[in-house]
């Protein structure tokens, strides 16, 4: 440990950002977020037990996840081993083990954990930041607690720097997922960016509130070995502000280049890659990809996450459009189906190309797939059994 250096919340309010030219927005109203989570007001198990019919086939594995709902904190973790699960529910540990893997992708992820670094790695597959310096770092989360960055990094093979940028990743993620479907429940984790809008446009910001602040501690009449460990210190100081200064210049070029996704949503979205902010921003492009996984922003339209408003794009008649704004036409379309009457992959793709955008059906297939959308004869199954529920809960007529 290096005793020059240490760790402390913040307390000063969120320092101002730098602001992105661009025109101000309309009025914005009805956020939403682009990863559109479940709706809180349905309650975590109610939840739960709709997802399950996406994941869970069998009658036999519909049993046994019964038993793990009903050992689910309001956290969203799992309140009992799996074994004594697995013992209520009459079946082996290798069954339990298996719908359990099944569960664990549901959203929101994170549920179902068994532990912290569980519920974080299963956020991190998620948000596909999971690498073998992650992962080992996620194996060592009480060392991280205590500060033993040297240690860590030694361990998880990478330096001071890709410790606290694994850091700021993880930080962005909610421990405690489940408490997002509580009646009187408010968010787990804190903002790492807040875009806000002004009457001169649109402003982004570190939230200073939600960082470490790295204190330097000096000291008088040091010898030559600690003198050096000072200047250890003062180094990975620099460092974290530098990336600091990074993450605001890289999220306000993005912010300024999706400004219509501020005004219009999901659908509004351009193609960006990494690539193309990083010419934009003078940095290399491994260096926008470490900033931008797992971050957080504030928005008008709701939380977002930075690598969010990131994606490829799709030719089109009218030129490129964002992956990402396709997925959400499929989404909409589909949330405005008639239930009764689902609609296939083709016609979403013909009414897709009646918009000018010119996609193959199995990219269709793959994209609602990618939205944990089922089927057409699922969507159907559903809606005719919620249709039952619904009769039976409120009787003849």
């Amino acid at each position: 440990m290096n005793p020059h250096l240490a760790l402390r919340p913040a307390s000063d309010p969120p320092a101002r950002g730098a602001r992105a030219d661009v025109p101000k927005p309309g009025n914005v109203s009805g956020s939403v977020p682009v990863d559109q989570l479940a709706r809180p007001s349905d309650g975590l198990h109610e939840h739960v037990r709709s997802e399950i019919r996406l994941v869970l086939v069998s009658a036999a594995e519909r049993s046994i996840a019964e038993h793990f709902i009903e050992s689910l904190e309001p956290t969203g973790w799992l309140g009992r081993p799996v074994e004594d699960i697995a013992r209520a529910a009459g079946c082996d540990q290798a069954a339990a083990h298996a719908v359990l893997g099944k569960l664990q992708q549901i959203d929101p992820p994170g549920v179902f954990a068994r532990s912290l670094s569980e519920c974080l790695r299963l956020q991190a597959v998620d948000a596909e930041i999971l690498t073998k310096e992650l992962a080992c770092l996620l194996d060592n989360l009480p060392m991280l607690a205590r500060g033993e960055f040297d240690e860590l990094a030694k361990i998880c093979g990478c330096d001071r720097t890709a410790i606290a940028a694994h850091f700021a990743a993880i930080r962005g993620f909610n421990p405690k997922p489940g408490l997002a479907f509580g009646s009187d429940a408010v968010s787990t984790a804190a903002p790492d960016l807040i875009v806000a809008l002004d009457n001169d446009g649109i402003t982004v910001e570190l939230n200073r509130s939600t960082l470490p602040a790295v204190v330097i501690e000096d000291g008088a009449g040091m010898g030559s070995a600690d003198q050096r460990m000072l200047d250890a210190a003062k180094a990975v100081a620099r460092a974290v502000e530098r990336r600091n200064i990074s993450t605001l210049q890289i999220a306000t070029e993005i912010v300024r280049r999706q400004s219509e996704f501020f005004r219009k949503g999901p659908t509004a979205l351009k193609p960006l890659t990494l690539r193309e902010v990083a010419e934009a921003t003078g940095v290399h492009e491994s260096t926008v990809s470490r900033v931008t996984a797992g971050l957080r922003m504030d928005t008008p339209r709701g939380p977002t996450g930075l690598r969010d408003l990131l994606g490829s794009g799709l030719a089109t008649k009218g030129g490129p459009v964002s992956a990402i704004a396709v997925q959400s036409l499929i989404r909409e379309m589909i949330e405005a189906e008639d239930p009764a009457h689902p609609l296939s992959d083709a016609r979403i793709k013909a009414r897709l190309s009646d918009l000018g955008i010119e996609i193959a059906r199995r990219t269709v297939a793959k994209y609602r797939e990618k939205l944990r959308i089922p089927g057409t004869v699922e969507r159907r199954a559903h809606a005719k059994l919620r249709r039952a529920e619904h009769r039976g809960a409120h009787g003849p007529r």
